[in-house]
């Protein structure tokens, strides 16, 4: 009788195994990233009412992170007047990794859109939302 897998792929990407990078300096409190690209892409259309071709435009990227207040305190702490949006363009090192393999992205040339703190009654931890708007995403 043939013997089944437990893992047919092993170990896979999970939060547990992300590592972050952001001013150069390792980050432990973020505790949610998204990022994306978009490319804007519209039919074109010409005899008739069928598209005949496709235009291609830009290709947006941006993102969002949520960042427990110690953290953004710390960043805080490098940017003119406590504002996170005065930080210079950097970019963030997104790393999942397991014993056999690691993926990175890099979110180039972030900035952060916004500066402030979300809480309410029974919060037993400050987590601050940050917009991102980012250049690129590459991925290694």
């Amino acid at each position: 009788m043939a013997e089944t897998k437990a893992f047919v792929n092993g170990i896979m990407y999970s939060w547990a195994n992300a590592r972050f990078v952001v001013e150069g300096e390792a980050i432990y409190g973020i505790t949610a990233i998204k990022f994306d690209s978009k490319m804007n892409m519209e039919n074109n259309y010409g005899q008739g009412q069928k598209p005949i071709g496709r235009g291609l435009g830009n290709i947006e990227s941006n993102g969002n992170i949520s960042i427990y207040q110690e953290e953004m305190d710390k960043l805080q702490e490098k940017a003119e007047d406590g504002m996170l949006f005065n930080l210079d363009p950097f970019d963030i090192p997104v790393t999942f990794f397991t014993k056999d393999k690691q993926t990175t992205y890099i979110l180039k040339n972030v900035q952060f859109m916004n500066n402030g703190i979300d809480i309410k009654s029974g919060d037993t931890s400050v987590q601050c939302s940050i917009d991102l708007i980012i250049s690129e995403v590459v991925k290694q």
